[in-house]
């Protein structure tokens, strides 16, 4: 299910909470939100560049945008940020080359990128 900022706190809106209660993928604007068991949130950032084409630190400043914008909807959308509270969350970059999907890395904890 794709998600706009128009859907929040509408009925679009909370059928994707309950898609996400549920154990499947919501899209976003350009990232995957997924909850993973026990107490995380998983991000997928997709990206335009695929493997081994992105230049040097393109990499980490996409998976660092897209985290901030997960962010700033969990702010803007109260009933997100009763969903994820208290999760741990893992933001991957990857890329959708169309007939499958590759993880290109991971940000670390510490801001760090990670290549796969």
């Amino acid at each position: 299910m794709k998600i706009t900022q128009e859907d929040v706190g509408r009925a679009r809106g909370a059928v994707a909470l309950d898609l996400l209660r549920s154990g499947a993928a919501v899209d976003i604007y350009n990232l995957s939100v997924r909850l993973c068991e026990p107490g995380e949130v998983e991000i997928i950032v997709w990206s335009a560049w695929g493997l081994g084409q992105a230049p040097e630190g393109s990499e980490k400043e996409e998976a660092t945008v897209g985290a901030r914008k997960f962010e700033g909807l969990v702010e803007a959308w109260a009933g997100l940020q009763r969903l994820v509270a208290d999760r741990k969350c893992t933001v991957l970059l990857g890329h959708d080359y169309g007939k499958g999907a590759v993880v290109l890395g991971r940000l670390s904890d510490d801001g760090t990128f990670v290549r796969q």
